[in-house]
């Protein structure tokens, strides 16, 4: 058994730099940790897994898995996992974990689901006044209605903070996927790598991605690090809409 710290929402902004931040986080915060994951939700346009794959640093390696690389330069070594973040039509954010396809913005909430790949891990992370109004059915009825579609937690949202959907998924003891969800922003990007939960599983050395995502449906995730102040939530909200969209534009 390997005892595992995955962060699942990963925006990787600064390549090797965001990397070597990660495991002294997952260190910090996760100190049983063997090792961690970072499970990748690269948006349109990003293509940093590719870079570091095609021109890798020193100490990044590829594995037997074209999902998958390995890194060891840090206090901890860490799993990296490629995978997309789409914005369906109805400005829904699905995170699809463990794939390379680059699927494309603008279809509607069940086509996105329906048309992701085998093996795919497809999450819907809350956010900030997202899981409300009409979004908000939707992603109810996405998650009622598709057994292996499960919802996401993210560092900044206030523990008192939640959708109804949100905390009646939490109450069933249905996996809810937790990760940083750090955005292009100065002030916010040390946080990768420093919240999400912990693994104890067995890893298939020849599929480790396939045996985590696997192990990631199954409930009773403790989490490790700790969420944002409410504070410190609505700082980072004020910073990124008066400034920080337009410097990452």
């Amino acid at each position: 058994m390997s005892c595992l710290a995955v962060d699942a929402h990963v925006h990787l902004y600064d390549g090797e730099a965001s990397l070597q931040v990660a495991a002294r986080n997952v260190a910090r915060f996760c100190p049983d940790a063997q090792a961690g994951v970072l499970l990748l939700a690269e948006r349109a346009g990003e293509a940093l897994f590719a870079s570091l794959r095609d021109d890798p640093p020193a100490d990044l390696y590829a594995t037997g898995e074209p999902v998958t690389l390995f890194y060891d330069a840090g206090p901890l070594p860490l799993l990296i996992v490629g995978g997309r973040q789409v914005v369906t039509a109805e400005a829904i954010e699905v995170l699809l974990l463990g794939t390379l396809d680059a699927a494309g913005d603008g279809l509607g909430i069940e086509e996105t689901l329906r048309q992701r790949a085998p093996g795919t891990l497809a999450v819907l992370p809350w956010g900030f006044g997202k899981w409300t109004g009409r979004r908000g059915g939707l992603v109810a009825a996405a998650l009622a209605g598709c057994g292996d579609v499960f919802a996401g937690d993210i560092q900044t949202r206030p523990s008192w903070l939640a959708s109804p959907t949100l905390r009646r998924t939490i109450r069933s003891g249905r996996p809810v996927l937790t990760g940083t969800d750090s955005l292009p922003m100065d002030s916010d990007r040390e946080r990768v790598g420093a919240f999400g939960q912990v693994l104890d599983t067995r890893i298939d050395p020849d599929r480790p991605a396939a045996s985590i995502l696997a192990a990631m449906k199954q409930a009773g995730h403790r989490l490790y690090g700790h969420r944002t102040s409410t504070t410190g939530a609505l700082r980072q909200q004020l910073a990124w809409h008066r400034g920080g969209r337009r410097r990452a534009a």
